[in-house]
């Protein structure tokens, strides 16, 4: 009898163990979309609500859909001659600017990293290093190379952290030491956001093959700074740059 007894506590005890550990893995990810989603909406909202005072009484979230009305409106600029050139002003002026300047840059070519597939101007691939110790790899995303003063070729690896891929730390390491993987971007920022929650169960790694040479770049004809190529202007002193 007691034995009997014992193993339907037991049973009772592993059954409300794993439907209990089941519904925090169901419940957990719900309640904190919700509050990202929240705090988005609430942040967006009260920049442009006191704009529309009289509206948003009667209409919460009207300041969160005048934001989206005006990147729509941005967007639509962006893609016709004349709003082009608006555009390209505006950003002739931040990169004009001291301090502004140096922030609105790497801002910008974070962005365009993150949303680019281009080579001269994304992430190439995803690769890993041996960081912060032998032994211990690092996921990190090659961004593009350079020589160092013995001529041999260094790989530029920006290493995000989770789970914000906007902040990292940048390694510039001997291609020697670098492994190209055969997980895909979209899966490594995935990997990125959820703190390794999505790992993929397998990855492969096999040393990395050179870059055949530096990505092209534009250079400034007035400081001589080599600027991406898909630069408008000069990403040192804003000066308009060609090829």
């Amino acid at each position: 009898m007691k034995e009997t007894t014992s193993k339907l506590l037991s049973a009772i005890g592993q059954h409300l163990r794993r439907t209990f550990v089941g519904g925090m893995l169901t419940l957990v990810p719900v309640v904190l979309t919700y509050m990202v989603l929240k705090f988005v909406f609430n942040t967006i909202d009260g920049v442009l609500r006191p704009f529309f005072a009289p509206v948003s009484a009667s209409f919460p979230g009207v300041g969160l859909l005048a934001m989206l009305i005006l990147v729509y409106l941005i967007g639509l600029l962006g893609v016709n001659f004349i709003g082009r050139k608006l555009i390209d002003g505006a950003q002739w002026l931040l990169l004009k600017t001291p301090v502004v300047r140096s922030v609105y840059s790497s801002a910008k070519q974070l962005i365009e990293s993150l949303s680019s597939g281009r080579a001269d101007k994304g992430f190439k691939r995803v690769v890993m290093i041996e960081h912060p110790r032998k032994g211990a790899w690092t996921v990190g995303f090659l961004t593009g190379t350079a020589t160092n003063e013995n001529n041999e070729q260094m790989a530029i690896v920006y290493i995000p952290t989770a789970p914000t891929p906007t902040s990292g730390l940048v390694s510039i390491v001997p291609f020697k030491d670098v492994y190209d993987t055969d997980i895909s971007i979209a899966d490594a920022m995935s990997l990125v956001f959820s703190g390794g929650i999505t790992s993929p169960s397998l990855i492969r790694k096999t040393k990395a093959v050179k870059e055949p040479e530096i990505a092209q770049t534009k250079t400034c004809n007035k400081c001589k700074h080599e600027n991406r190529l898909s630069a408008n202007f000069c990403e040192n002193c804003g000066e308009s740059v060609q090829l």
